[in-house]
């Protein structure tokens, strides 16, 4: 899913194709924190394995001139669903948190209509070589999170595949959630490698 081109980040976390959570909430301010200068470039590659296989991206990260603790995606996601390949250029804000220790990269796309200006949580990891790992939220999990109602979301429309995860909760529920959490339990949905792209 060309996630959200950039780290998609995301995405998407962008991006995002509809197998990984999107919240209508982002991350309280109090535990925002200066972007990762490690994601600032260009980007590409995706997933042959895992949640997120045949998801494709190349994108740009840039410093937002106007909010220096923004970073700003522009780029290209393509993926594979049952109705086949599906592509679109795509454009994003990355933010990023520190919550009880775990870095978590907030992504929203700002293409599209403003209903679908949602935002997708990733932890990260970089590996050697300059890879980029991204891990997004399992939707298996969160899905029945919702169901038991411990966490305020709702589905919406979408392939019966891959159901689309929209989380309602404030906030401080959303970092409640990352903060009481395994991270190795509730991102599970990787993108990546990514490589920094030279051209």
């Amino acid at each position: 899913m060309r996630l959200f081109s950039s780290v998609l980040i995301v995405c998407a976390g962008l991006v995002l194709a509809a197998c990984t959570p999107e919240s209508r909430q982002g991350l309280p301010e109090d535990f925002r924190i200066a972007p990762d200068a490690r994601f600032i470039g260009a980007w590409r590659g995706g997933n042959e394995v895992g949640a997120l296989q045949g998801s494709e991206i190349t994108a740009r990260l840039v410093v937002d001139p106007a909010e220096p603790l923004d970073l700003l995606l522009a780029g290209e996601e393509n993926w594979r669903s049952t109705r086949g390949v599906n592509h679109r250029d795509i454009k994003g804000v990355l933010r990023f948190y520190d919550i009880a220790g775990r870095r978590v990269v907030a992504i929203r796309r700002l293409d599209g209509a403003a209903d679908e200006q949602t935002w997708r949580f990733a932890i990260y990891r970089f590996g050697g070589g300059d890879s980029l790992l991204l891990y997004f939220m399992d939707e298996p999990r969160l899905r029945q999170l919702i169901f038991n109602g411990a966490l305020y979301g709702k589905i919406r429309g979408g392939e019966p595949e891959f159901p689309d995860l929209l989380i309602t909760a404030e906030p401080d529920k959303i970092a409640a959630l990352i903060r009481s959490s395994d991270p190795a339990a509730l991102f599970t949905a990787r993108l990546g490698p990514l490589a920094r792209d030279a051209r």
